[in-house]
């Protein structure tokens, strides 16, 4: 992918780290998405588009597109499928329209990335990303966000990203007008779910990898729920930063791009994880943490974690799918905690009663299909010291 920004000029009133901000982001997004298109996103400090930043919004966004059937918009997707998810996700796929003649507005990036637009439109603008210029960010690669500041990186991630068509409507806000993420929206396994209220995002329509946001709270429709934390495609909570989780990847793959497995790799590795906020859950992302000690390390779907040698702390999503933890310290004045989701456990004492041996690691069942193995650690030492043991909301 090639992005080519437009500053307004509204942005020659912007901090002096704006501009690097929204390079680093492009960077990360030419290296991630490896489709061969050319997009063109034009930038606003205060505004979009000309358009002022609504009160409440730490930033906002709009992109190109037009409307494709659900016949057209699938048959593209199917043929641009390079990958056992894309196979996995469009294989789910239910022949028959399933929002009876419902219109998929499909932005211009996406449709440049699955073929039914051409993957160059020089002098169209494929979308637009403004941010509220009365908050206050911080830019930090490292991850280390000031309290009461937003991190900035992430907020241009998550608007990008929406750009790019990481968006839904599910017939709501428009009648009979859906969004590409309404495809892979189910409210269970094999239940697909078309109409506004709580659903969860699913690759093959079984397995639940994440719960989307209920807009008929408010909000998002394609966001993560407001319950998870630390997640580039969830809400952005002050001073804390926010990171790509291998969910977030999964998403993106099935809405039709190509994903590069090198660059989300490298991703993953070189972030790190700030400290949630106390009176808040941290749910969601990915990383090895670095910084200040203690640590708090979030931990992907299907994801390996290892310690960084302090205090650290391993928090786990409801569906951490098949995950593992190393270099966890069980014992001692620092020894390390993991943090459980309150969907699955009622106490630790919970956690315990569902932990067994696998060789000489513990293992942690959430579900019967989903566990976090510990490296090293025994279920003994766990009960020796159940401090290691906690719950989240």
């Amino acid at each position: 992918m090639d992005i080519q920004i437009s500053y307004d000029a509204s942005t020659t009133s912007a901090p002096s780290w704006f501009k690097s901000a929204v390079a680093y982001v492009v960077a990360q997004y030419d290296a991630l998405i490896t489709n061969p298109i050319s997009l063109t996103i034009a930038m606003g400090w205060g505004e979009e588009n000309g358009a002022a930043i609504k009160a409440g919004t730490l930033a906002q966004n709009q992109s190109s597109g037009t409307y494709l059937s659900y016949a057209a918009f699938t048959a593209a997707l199917k043929n641009s499928a390079t990958t056992g998810t894309d196979q996995a996700a469009y294989a789910a796929l239910p022949a028959a329209d399933p929002t009876n003649g419902g219109q998929f507005y499909v932005p211009l990036a996406l449709q440049k990335a699955i073929g039914t637009q051409p993957g160059s439109t020089p002098g169209t603008v494929d979308g637009y990303v403004g941010l509220d210029s009365s908050r206050q960010y911080t830019f930090s690669p490292g991850g280390q966000i000031a309290a009461g500041t937003y991190d900035v990186i992430s907020v241009l991630e998550h608007e990008f990203s929406e750009v790019f068509g990481r968006v839904g409507y599910l017939g709501g806000s428009t009648p009979n007008v859906y969004g590409p993420a309404d495809l892979f929206r189910y409210t269970g396994a094999g239940q697909r779910d078309t109409t506004p209220g709580a659903g969860s995002f699913s690759v093959d329509g079984q397995t639940m990898l994440q719960a989307f946001n209920n807009p008929l709270g408010g909000g998002d429709v394609a966001d993560w729920a407001s319950s998870v934390y630390g997640d580039t495609f969830g809400d952005t909570t002050a001073g804390l930063a926010s990171h790509f989780s291998s969910t977030d990847y999964a998403l993106l793959d099935v809405l039709g791009y190509s994903v590069n497995g090198q660059a989300m790799a490298a991703t993953a590795t070189s972030l790190s994880a700030a400290a949630a906020p106390a009176a808040a859950s941290a749910d969601g992302g990915s990383a090895t943490a670095t910084g200040s000690s203690p640590h708090r390390i979030v931990a992907s779907y299907d994801g390996e974690v290892s310690g960084t040698g302090n205090a650290d702390t391993f928090v786990f999503r409801a569906h951490p799918g098949q995950a593992w933890v190393q270099d966890f310290q069980a014992l001692g004045a620092d020894h390390d905690v993991l943090s459980f989701s309150k969907q699955n456990f009622s106490s630790v004492a919970d956690i315990l009663r569902h932990t067994t041996m696998s060789g000489g690691d513990a293992v942690v069942h959430v579900s019967t299909t989903e566990s976090v193995e510990i490296f090293g650690v025994t279920k003994a030492q766990l009960r020796q010291n159940m401090s290691t043991l906690s719950l989240h909301a």
